[in-house]
């Protein structure tokens, strides 16, 4: 049986798996996004080289424009190899499965076998939720680490890389009766 204290620390690491898992998804969707917006100049490169190359314009003319149309392909081409739009995509998308994974594991244990739950077994979804968390290839893109956080900053215990309040400085001092702990102020990151 575990203690309240463990119970809570359980239901936070299911909140922040649950928020990384939204990260992970939103993420993976931004990525595939601009893989798909990318390619689009691609597929127009394409078209216009078929075209032209299928018309009667005189073959000075055409070697300039496919010379042109190639480049501009091989520029895209190489942006979007540089840019790893679809191997973060995947990334994301795979560490959002297994989050979204973890989260039904604690949510399952929590409320079919409340009993059973040990003090290693809060120990090993700690070590699964670090490893998954480990995984990840690639940083959160701002704006969605923007977005998530308003949304869930206090509805759910956020992960380390959206919670970044520090704690207050304290300034302490006695009196006669008693010593008082006072926060001078609360940084924000």
């Amino acid at each position: 049986m575990i203690t309240e204290q463990q119970k809570k620390l359980l239901i936070d690491y299911q909140d922040r798996a649950f928020v990384n898992s939204i990260l992970c998804e939103n993420s993976s969707s931004y990525y595939s996004f601009l893989k798909n917006l990318f390619n689009v100049p691609l597929i127009l490169c394409s078209s216009i080289i078929s075209i032209v190359n299928s018309s009667d314009i005189t073959t000075d003319n055409l070697k300039y424009i496919n010379i042109i149309v190639n480049a501009t392909t091989a520029f895209i081409l190489s942006m979007v190899g540089n840019l790893k739009f679809q191997e973060r995509s995947s990334n994301f998308k795979s560490q959002g499965i297994k989050f979204n994974k973890l989260v039904h594991q604690i949510e399952d244990n929590l409320y079919n076998d409340a009993d059973g739950i040990t003090t290693e077994t809060i120990r090993n979804y700690i070590s699964s939720y670090d490893n998954i968390n480990e995984n990840i290839e690639y940083g959160f893109p701002y704006h969605i680490k923007e977005k998530i956080k308003k949304l869930y900053k206090d509805e759910r215990t956020l992960p380390n890389i959206l919670n970044c309040q520090r704690t207050p400085k304290l300034q302490s001092f006695n009196s006669s009766s008693s010593q008082f702990v006072i926060p001078l102020r609360e940084d924000n990151c």
